[in-house]
């Protein structure tokens, strides 16, 4: 077997590799022989049909499947062993004719290759690239350290009712102001203000004291929601809607209210332990903005490796490729992409690759390599802040290292997370290429930088 390589411009490449019987004869022979093992033929045990029977059958498409297998591997192991920088993949030099393949025994088949081009584009300290920072507010910060110290809060007994309150006591179904003779009694019955539906029920509960007696109508409060009701009034789905309308006293029993930690040496010892860092608020606050930072950076990275992909686009320009086979390429592995799809799509495609060739060379001059700790840590912040964007903003680090082993054990999402963190390593070395116009932004300033509008 013998491949011959043909240059037919400098950016293309024809690749004609030429196969003997000898080449592809033993590949034959042996799979003929275990298409036997499995045939089934009329009047023959499995396996024990003459070779002739299965030559006759299947010889033709094993012959061709062979020389395929060989012919695509030559292709492939040309391509590494001489370094070629190929686009796409080969494909089959339109209309050539290719021998008698059941009469014939050597063959040529004849391919093109679409290569890359040789790029010099160069970013310099001429180049000026901005760097949007995301800087957390105050109110953040409040916000986040308000969570934290209701996390290491506790619950404590009052003797008033406010919204937020578990109230537990007595429910009791009532037939004017008595209680009614067989009626609904719920001694364990619980409830919370800020859940109860209806204002004007909910405003009699808030304020009330302890071993008071509040009357009121459940399903009124409820506006009728069953799942709630069943489970306050202890009674079946289909028996609801005979509550609509029954008054119910609720005689309160106790009142429990979730009273948030204090920014003492308490809570600092709670949340951060005895040789913890923070000792104090102030310490406090840089430590949830530096967190916020950690969380907003992987942002402002990519926003600034959008505008890096536009400062080398500009200096590239448009590049020389073999564009028809490209274009034949991307017909052949996108049998949905029509011609016309393919010609309207292609501007930005090459846009895409000429980028990615820029992008590679930088990548691969600074041998970047991913460790799966490295992985692992970066799921880690794509978790905290996915639990942010939920108002969860101190989650314990071992729920955080666990949804992060989760999501790195997806192989999509695995794939996302390290071309993520690809283009961060990449933003990192650009900006020592470059010179950064670091600006200072808000959450909401940085929104409007991203959807173009004036920040």
């Amino acid at each position: 077997m013998a491949v011959t390589i043909n240059n037919t411009s400098a950016v293309a490449l024809e690749l004609v590799v030429r196969v003997t019987k000898a080449d592809y004869q033993p590949a034959v022979e042996k799979a003929l022989k275990g298409v036997r093992k499995n045939a089934d033929f009329p009047g023959f045990r499995k396996g024990q049909a003459p070779m002739s029977f299965v030559v006759k059958k299947f010889g033709m498409a094993v012959k061709l499947d062979e020389i395929n297998k060989l012919v695509v591997n030559e292709l492939y192991n040309e391509i590494e062993s001489k370094q070629l920088r190929v686009l796409g993949e080969p494909i089959p030099v339109e209309g050539q004719n290719v021998a008698d393949l059941e009469a014939g025994d050597e063959f040529e088949f004849k391919y093109e290759v679409a290569l890359a081009p040789e790029l010099k584009v160069e970013l310099t300290k001429e180049d000026t690239i901005p760097y949007y920072r995301i800087e957390a507010e105050e109110s953040m910060i409040d916000a986040h350290i308000e969570q934290m110290l209701a996390q290491h809060g506790e619950r404590k007994e009052v003797e008033s009712v406010e919204e937020r309150d578990l109230v537990r006591g007595v429910l009791t179904e009532l037939e004017g102001d008595a209680p009614k003779a067989e009626g609904v009694v719920n001694e364990q019955a619980m409830l919370l203000p800020m859940y109860i539906k209806d204002e004007e029920s909910r405003a009699k509960f808030v304020g009330a004291a302890k071993d008071s007696v509040v009357v009121f109508e459940p399903f009124k409060a409820y506006e009728g929601n069953a799942a709630e009701l069943v489970s306050f009034l202890g009674v079946d789905k289909d028996a609801v809607a005979s509550y609509e309308g029954v008054a119910f006293s609720f005689r309160i029993d106790s009142i429990s209210r979730h009273v948030p930690a204090e920014l003492n040496e308490a809570f600092f010892t709670a949340a951060f332990g005895e040789e913890g860092d923070v000792k104090d608020e102030a310490t406090l606050r840089e430590q949830v903005k530096a967190g916020f930072r950690e969380q907003f950076d992987p942002e402002s990275d990519y926003l600034f490796v959008v505008d890096t992909r536009k400062a080398i686009l500009a200096k590239a320009g448009k590049i020389e490729v073999a564009e028809d086979i490209l274009k034949r390429w991307l017909r052949a592995s996108n049998k949905e992409l029509s011609a016309e799809q393919v010609e309207a799509e292609f501007p930005a495609m090459l846009e895409d690759l000429t980028y990615q060739l820029v992008k590679d060379g930088i990548l691969a001059k600074n041998d970047v390599k991913l460790t799966e700790e490295e992985v692992l840590a970066f799921a880690t912040i794509v978790a905290k802040s996915q639990f942010a964007q939920y108002g969860m903003s101190s989650v314990p680090d071992e729920m955080l290292e666990g949804y992060a082993k989760q999501l790195v054990s997806k192989e999509e999402t695995a794939r996302n997370i390290r071309a993520r963190l690809i283009d961060n390593k990449f933003a990192a070395i650009v900006k020592g290429m470059v010179t950064v116009d670091e600006k200072s932004v808000t959450p909401e300033e940085f929104g409007k930088v991203v959807r173009g509008e004036e920040a």
